[in-house]
């Protein structure tokens, strides 16, 4: 055996494995910077929708408050400190301070509401409204940045999509009928006169529909009783749109 050929082999390896840890620390703090980077051009976009919406909500509560009353001056102060402050701390500390801050001014504005102080209830419950804008506002900002972070983690992924193998395995499921197509033939397969029943169309329109879903491969037919049946990778299919519907928040309409 010749060692001193070993050895080089030895020391070449640990070379390369040490430049694949470079590497790969490369590859994470690359990844990292990407990451700040869009999270701080998100927060950007976000201020600037926070700094209109405090805009339309002050307007809105001049516009309510009684010009008559003693407090309007002093009110409308206070909620321009607040509303100026929760944009100072977003601006300087980020969404979950800024949200912290503005669930105190709301607490605030509700106690002084539940009291007899304000002579005007409507007016005290605007600047309520508002402060609750602002928190759902920023609730709402603080999910984006969490899916924005999700996206960017998996972003090798998605950068691995195939956009024409993609678009031809959902060209077949962008007409509902085809869809509830799928959901008849999910409980177990069904003639073409079960299928005119359960879906509610017949004649040519049902055929181009089943057409389609089997030239996708989404569904197939029995060789002897004739039977429509949802293949497996129909089920895929019909399982994914579940958990597309779950991830968009859809609302599912309740059928009497």
């Amino acid at each position: 055996m010749n060692y001193s050929l070993m050895e080089e082999l030895l020391r070449r390896l640990e070379e390369m494995s040490r430049k694949i840890d470079v590497l790969q620390d490369s590859m994470m703090s690359l990844a990292t910077a990407v990451e700040m980077l869009a999270e701080r051009e998100g927060e950007r976009e976000f201020l600037a929708e926070l700094k209109a919406a405090v805009k339309s909500e002050k307007s809105r509560i001049e516009h309510l408050s009684p010009e008559s009353c003693k407090l309007r001056d002093f009110c409308l102060s206070r909620v321009n400190k607040a509303t100026s402050k929760v944009i100072r701390v977003y601006s300087e500390k980020g969404a979950e301070e800024a949200l912290e801050e503005v669930k105190k001014h709301k607490e605030a504005v509700e106690k002084h509401l539940e009291s007899s102080l304000c002579p005007d209830k409507n007016c005290m419950q605007s600047m309520v409204d508002t402060f609750e804008t602002l928190e759902n506002l920023i609730k709402h900002s603080l999910e984006i940045s969490e899916q924005r972070r999700t996206i960017l983690r998996r972003w090798n992924s998605i950068e691995e999509i195939d956009e024409e193998a993609v678009a031809k395995l959902l060209s077949p499921l962008s007409n509902p009928i085809r869809i509830r197509i799928l959901k008849a033939l999910a409980k177990g397969g069904k003639s073409y006169a079960e299928l005119e029943r359960a879906v509610g169309i017949k004649g040519g329109h049902l055929q181009f529909h089943l057409r389609n879903l089997m030239e996708a491969g989404y569904i197939t037919q029995e060789t002897l009783r004739r039977r429509y049946i949802i293949t497996h990778s129909g089920l895929k299919v019909l399982n994914c749109l579940v958990e597309l519907r779950d991830a968009m928040g859809i609302v599912v309409a309740s059928r009497r």
